[in-house]
């Protein structure tokens, strides 16, 4: 479903690989991750685009600013899948007016053995002006640990959903060649 948004060989992609040639392990990921969550803003009311769109337009929404975090990743030669969980909003506002179950989506990285959820989905803007914090501890941005200013949890995760192995991108060894800046 979400492979074809995943345009490796997009000219902005490639260049926006070469901001990390001097990093590696996890500080790469670390600065790929943050460079997505806090530079892409958040935009609930985009209609799915490719990574490179996401990243030109420099604006997305959940799934957009994910499949861009995977595909940079992907390049970035991390063991990382799209997941996705049902959601339900429980502020009633920032997602979902309803109680209606709400596809959500993030990055699992498999690091040295140990499974690290990514979402970058809310911008540190976005974050400030709708009073959302993040509980989780400093290596942990899972979007379970989103908690309004007053503490409660933003999201009530009724399930996380089995990934499909065939959907996910499978590069066998491709590198795109590098585009000068």
């Amino acid at each position: 479903m979400y492979m074809c948004y995943c345009d490796l060989n997009h000219d902005a992609i490639i260049n926006q690989m070469n901001h990390y040639d001097d990093v590696y392990g996890v500080e790469k990921l670390k600065r790929i991750f943050f460079d997505v969550k806090n530079s892409i803003y958040y935009d609930t009311f985009t209609s799915m685009q490719r990574a490179s769109e996401t990243l030109v337009m420099g604006r997305g929404n959940n799934i957009d600013k994910n499949i861009l975090l995977y595909t940079l990743l992907k390049l970035g030669e991390f063991d990382c899948h799209i997941k996705c969980a049902l959601v339900t909003d429980n502020t009633k506002r920032l997602i979902s007016r309803s109680n209606k179950e709400i596809s959500w989506y993030y990055v699992e990285v498999s690091y040295f053995g140990r499974a690290i959820i990514l979402d970058a989905s809310f911008d540190s803007g976005f974050m400030r002006a709708a009073g959302i914090e993040c509980k989780g501890n400093d290596k942990d941005y899972d979007f379970s640990c989103y908690c309004t200013n007053d503490g409660r949890k933003l999201f009530n995760v009724r399930k996380r959903l089995v990934e499909n192995k065939e959907e996910e991108l499978d590069l066998n060894g491709y590198i795109p060649s590098r585009v000068a800046m």
